[in-house]
């Protein structure tokens, strides 16, 4: 007689069904075995992620930031460092059957910057071209197989414990061992800064209210850090450290994300009109993690 979790691991080991296949497959058994978080990380993987906070570490990737230009295509930028390190950096949020689709294709993967950091990057790198961030395949391929180890993972633990599954059922000595064994895929990490909405690729929001805070810690003395280097009167240089402290003050003092945000907006758009464009971008790039 079949044992569902035995068919689910030659599903996957033998890669003769796609991975959509394996996972709906394995949300059969999740559900049966009534484990309420595995099959809500089956169902993002699935219909994508709306929580940013929710996207587990194995999605990040790292691309390049590129310049089209009309005559040339896609071309390398220059730029400090600090923004860089910031904008090379994504998660994606995208529902697995986009990600397999983009990586058969043999078209370049990229994401649009939105329009407003492209205007800052324009006036840092002096590039009046769109800029893209592009994805190398590799990247997407190491996510789509990351998650069939993680299944693969799960169902070895199940038939360790003797969850096996009959002929589509369990009988309640199943259900009750699956209770205890952990359901949490344990790849999530730090939130990756940096927002790339609008284009066609990545989706979703950043409306999380929970600020680590030691990326707050490190945020905050990044821009005081930029902000000594920006060539600006000393005068808004002092007037942007104290919004900068008042604005750490109210992270500190769990004030909501959107408060948080709105300043952060107010002392961006100030360092834009006195010229501190760099440590603006910096900002750009950070307040789109929370």
């Amino acid at each position: 007689m079949s044992k569902l979790v035995i068919e689910l691991q030659k599903d996957i080991i033998e890669n003769k069904i796609d991975t959509i296949s394996v996972l709906r497959k394995a949300k059969l058994i999740a559900t049966k075995l009534n484990l309420v978080d595995f099959n809500h990380w089956i169902d993002h993987e699935l219909n994508g992620y709306e929580n940013y906070d929710d996207i587990p570490e194995y999605r990040n990737i790292i691309g390049e930031v590129k310049a089209k230009n009309p005559y040339y295509g896609l071309i390398p930028v220059v730029m400090p460092s600090s923004i860089a390190e910031e904008l090379n950096t994504r998660k994606l949020y995208n529902p697995i059957s986009e990600l397999i689709n983009l990586s058969t294709s043999n078209q370049p993967i990229i994401i649009a910057f939105p329009s407003e950091l492209s205007e800052i990057l324009r006036t840092n790198v002096r590039v009046n071209f769109p800029f893209y961030l592009v994805i190398p395949q590799s990247a997407i391929i190491q996510i789509i197989e990351s998650v069939k180890n993680y299944l693969l993972e799960w169902c070895l633990k199940l038939e360790n414990d003797g969850i096996l599954g009959e002929n589509f059922e369990f009988n309640e000595s199943e259900k009750e061992k699956a209770r205890i064994i952990p359901q949490q895929i344990n790849c999530y990490g730090p939130v990756i800064t940096g927002n790339v909405n609008g284009s066609q690729i990545v989706s979703g929001n950043h409306n999380s209210n929970n600020l680590v805070s030691s990326d707050i810690a490190k945020m905050v003395d990044e821009i005081k850090k930029s902000l000594n280097t920006e060539k600006i009167s000393d005068e808004d240089k002092n007037d942007a450290l104290e919004i900068l402290e008042d604005i750490d003050s109210s992270i500190k003092s769990n004030k909501k994300t959107s408060i948080v945000k709105a300043a952060l907006n107010g002392l961006k758009d100030f360092l834009i009109n006195v010229g501190a464009n760099v440590t603006a971008a910096i900002i750009t790039a950070k307040m789109n993690g929370f």
